[in-house]
């Protein structure tokens, strides 16, 4: 594609969704950096952000408690004058967690604080409560069936809710160990499949209908798995990124417990904060995470490791954001 315009007049023939891909691909192989415009509502640090399935709608959160919900053309197009939509529950403490539901109807909202906030979009009402144990450090939302959600807890467990349950009716313990998960994600093409990162026994696979049987653990070295912080599903649900404490991310594919690739980069680091990490580009043609140098990192590669080769190692990443604080919590869009 040569040019905007031409995007623009094949746009208006009605092959919107193709060139599209073709568009942001190019750009992304392209471009040394990429737009960036400023956010400005939170008054401490923000901790998390997520995006809704089609990318109209961004949900933040962090250290000052509240939920933000933005409308980001607005918000991208606006010179001064845009203010999200804040929930009317807030946190008692730091918010770590947040999730969409599949319609677009509900935000969950997880924390420090020990519990998950579900609000209501349209009245900006909570709707339910849901308190745990210990700090909740991530949730994730059922695809298909926004009653289910998954948390992931300081406590060393992974709890199964239900929005239709009973009062005092206990959640599902899908997963039980003695350190903090922290990281859930239910599998976006078969939700019955879960991965979750662990603080000692590092990323692994679960299956709803199995609960407390862990069905794959990836990455052990030396019969020791590594601990992990995060971890991510790709699109179609066959590859997981993970992110390991003081190493690069990893990738897998869902069948096998051995990496076939990894991505570093001279200036990456991460050690001294909770981050994430994410694919990107229309087919999941990139890997990104943030650094302790205060970074944000682009790694290509994902799709040419599907082959039996060995361990990929890319240490050409292309530093696409930065700023005078660590990334530590970003989204695909």
């Amino acid at each position: 594609m040569s040019s905007v315009l031409h995007y623009i007049q094949k746009r208006e023939l009605g092959s919107r969704f193709r060139e599209e891909k073709i568009f942001i691909r190019e750009k992304l192989a392209s471009d040394k950096q990429l737009y960036k415009k400023d956010l400005l509502a939170h008054f401490g640090c923000v901790n998390a952000v997520e995006f809704s399935g089609e990318g109209s709608l961004l949900v933040s959160g962090g250290d000052d408690r509240r939920v933000l919900l933005w409308q980001l053309d607005e918000a991208i197009t606006d010179k001064g004058n845009y203010s999200p939509i804040t929930m009317e529950a807030e946190h008692r403490s730091n918010i770590f967690c947040l999730g969409f539901d599949s319609g677009n109807t509900r935000l969950y909202s997880g924390g420090n604080d020990e519990q998950v906030i579900v609000h209501d979009m349209n009245t900006r009402q909570p709707l339910d409560y849901f308190p745990h144990e210990e700090p909740v450090y991530g949730l994730s939302v059922h695809p298909t069936n926004h009653n289910l959600f998954l948390t992931a807890c300081s406590d060393g467990r992974v709890l199964l809710y239900d929005l239709r349950q009973r009062v005092g009716e206990d959640p599902i313990m899908l997963a039980g160990f003695s350190h903090a998960f922290h990281a859930v994600a239910f599998n976006p093409m078969e939700p019955r499949l879960v991965v979750t990162a662990n603080q000692k026994h590092g990323i692994g696979l679960w299956d709803v209908r199995k609960p407390e049987r862990v069905v794959l653990e990836y990455g052990s070295m030396g019969g020791r798995q590594q601990t992990s912080m995060y971890v991510r599903w790709n699109m179609t649900g066959d590859r997981i990124l993970g992110l390991r404490r003081r190493l690069p991310p990893v990738l897998y594919r869902i069948e096998k417990p051995g990496a076939v690739a990894q991505f570093d980069h001279p200036g990456y680091y991460n050690s001294c904060t909770m981050k994430s990490c994410c694919f990107g580009g229309p087919n999941d043609e990139y890997v990104l995470s943030g650094s302790d140098d205060f970074n944000l990192y682009m790694w290509a590669g994902p799709i040419m490791c599907c082959r039996d080769t060995g361990v990929l190692s890319t240490r050409s990443g292309t530093i696409i954001a930065g700023g005078s604080l660590p990334v530590v919590g970003w989204r695909r869009w």
